[in-house]
């Protein structure tokens, strides 16, 4: 059953825990990134450090 949330305010609580799950996983990936050895790592911390940025912006 779910609880008579106002459909604006519901879509702002999805959004709120989706974000913020999306940063915990980010910051998990940059931490496992900068520990593995593979070729074009800055590659994928800058991407991963450009995104954290918007989402961080978003929330």
């Amino acid at each position: 059953m779910k609880v008579p949330i106002p459909e604006r305010e519901d879509s702002l609580v999805y959004q709120y825990i989706y974000v913020n799950y999306l940063i915990n996983t980010l910051e998990s990936d940059l931490a496992n990134v900068k520990e593995v050895n593979f070729k074009l790592v800055e590659v994928y911390e800058s991407l991963i450090e450009s995104t954290l940025k918007k989402l961080r912006q978003d929330f």
